[in-house]
């Protein structure tokens, strides 16, 4: 058994990687014969919102790492990374049993296929 713990979650998503999952699901999820609001647009929008500056000792500057501070969208993109991470990662060796809320991860595993881990 395994108990991960991600630390940092939110200052350290690339902004390219969350880019790439959200288009991801959105094009597994999305029927835009029916949406009037296309992907292309979501994306745009996104990448908008990805944006932010901040002022520190009078400098303002662009925040180039990680998603948002303070952001209301910054969770839903940590959701989404993690999510994906949790696919892609037990893809090759599916566990007995996995659970995560939030940032922590409960992995069981057959004691056989551990060792190859």
């Amino acid at each position: 058994m395994v108990f991960f713990d991600v630390t940092s979650s939110l200052k350290s998503i690339p902004p390219n990687l969350a880019h790439e999952i959200l288009d991801k699901r959105l094009q597994e999820a999305s029927d835009e014969v029916q949406n009037q609001l296309k992907i292309e647009h979501i994306m745009r929008l996104f990448e908008f919102c990805q944006k932010t500056y901040f002022t520190f000792a009078g400098e303002t500057y662009k925040q180039i790492k990680g998603t948002p501070m303070g952001s209301p969208i910054s969770g839903l993109v940590a959701e989404l990374v993690l999510q994906e991470l949790g696919n892609t990662a037990f893809t090759q060796q599916k566990p007995v049993f996995w659970r995560r809320y939030g940032e922590n991860t409960f992995y069981h595993q057959e004691e056989r296929a551990a060792k190859l881990l």
